[in-house]
């Protein structure tokens, strides 16, 4: 693995030190560190409390991460960079699942209602076909990561959300099923919410 660099920052009389961590494995999910005392944070910035008065230091990660290309609804790759400073979601879900096919029509609706907020599918489709299919019953303007690519997957592991039926390939450790729309920052991939439209319906919608 590359080693990463971490700072911490001076908080209220803590001197700034630097500490390197070697063969680090890559960032798989949204995780805390902490070196002493009460962890607070998840994502791109890994916070905790220490001494006295619970102060905070953050160590933010060193190197990028990046959602990579997506592609629109006609197949033609799209950087993920136009995407800074956005409002963006990651819609978890796959053509075969009867509450993504009843949930779909409503997150389409307020797609429309909403051109600011960008809707982004991580397909669960076991087939390219399906996964086209799929693709063909989304508003226009929705992106989606690339079929069973590398970054498909990694999204999954990283928000811990599938289908069941995925379970034996990512395990029965998820958070949420399909469908499920995860807010994130596009640039760091820290997530800002996760909406459990599997447990929820449409409503979940009016929390984003």
């Amino acid at each position: 693995g590359s080693s990463r660099m971490f700072s911490i920052t001076r908080v209220r009389g803590f001197t700034a030190i630097a500490m390197l961590l070697s063969t680090m494995r890559s960032l798989q999910s949204p995780r805390v560190f902490a070196v002493g005392g009460r962890r607070r944070a998840v994502g791109g910035l890994a916070c905790f409390s220490v001494g006295l008065g619970a102060r905070v230091a953050c160590m933010a990660e060193a190197g990028g991460w990046t959602l990579g290309t997506l592609v629109d609804l006609s197949g033609q790759p799209v950087d993920s960079s136009s995407l800074a400073d956005k409002q963006v979601a990651l819609y978890f879900a796959g053509a075969w699942c009867p509450m993504c096919r009843g949930f779909t029509p409503s997150l389409n609706s307020y797609s429309k209602k909403h051109p600011e907020k960008h809707i982004i599918l991580v397909s669960s489709d076991f087939s390219e076909e399906e996964y086209n299919s799929h693709r063909a019953t989304m508003e226009a303007s929705e992106l989606a990561v690339p079929f069973n690519s590398e970054k498909q997957s990694e999204l999954k592991q990283r928000f811990r959300v599938w289908g069941g039926r995925e379970s034996g390939k990512f395990g029965l450790d998820r958070r949420s099923g399909l469908p499920t729309l995860v807010v994130i920052d596009p640039t760091s991939g820290a997530e800002l919410k996760h909406l459990d439209a599997e447990a929820k319906g449409p409503d979940v919608l009016s929390e984003w």
